[in-house]
C-alpha cells in the first residue's frame, strides 16, 4: 500500500467466508476525521470498517457518474476503480496510466463530487449502485 493513500482508505483485503455460504467479503479500513466523532458511551472509534461483498455489489456505470457529477469518461473510471476497492497503484496499473494520472484525476473528481477525502467518494460512488441479494 503507498503511503499517501494510507492515510485516507486502506487496500481491500479479501476473506473467506466461513459456513455453508461460500464465497468472500471485502475489508477495507478508514481514519475519522475526527475521533470521537462515532460514540458509544465513553467509548470512541477511531477508524471506520467496510465490509462488503464484491459479488453482490454492482458499480454503477461510468455514464451514471458522467451524468450525476460530470466526471469525465477516464474521471468516472478511475471513481469507479477506488470505490471497488481500488488502490491509486491499483487503479493506476489496471487502468494502464501511472500514479500520477491516478492523483490529477482524484484532484478534479474530489472538486466535482464535492467530497475531500476518499471515503467519503467512495460512500457517493457507492451510494449509487446497486447490491445484488
Amino acid at each position: 500500500m503507498d503511503q499517501e493513500h494510507a492515510a485516507h482508505f486502506s487496500d481491500a483485503y479479501v476473506v473467506q467466508r466461513i459456513g455453508p455460504k461460500q464465497g468472500r467479503y471485502s475489508v477495507q479500513c478508514s481514519p475519522l476525521a475526527t475521533s470521537g466523532a462515532w460514540s458509544v458511551g465513553d467509548v470512541s472509534s477511531s477508524y471506520v470498517v467496510f465490509i462488503t461483498d464484491p459479488d453482490a455489489l454492482e458499480l454503477p456505470e461510468t455514464d451514471r457518474l458522467k451524468a450525476i457529477y460530470g466526471f469525465s469518461e477516464a474521471q468516472a473510471r478511475v471513481a469507479r476503480m477506488l470505490a471497488g476497492g481500488g488502490s491509486y497503484k491499483s487503479t493506476a496499473r489496471d487502468l494502464f496510466i501511472s500514479e500520477d494520472t491516478v492523483r490529477t484525476h482524484v484532484k478534479e473528481i474530489y472538486l466535482k463530487a464535492r467530497v475531500n477525502r476518499l471515503p467519503d467518494l467512495v460512500r457517493a460512488v457507492l451510494s449509487l449502485g446497486q447490491v445484488m441479494v
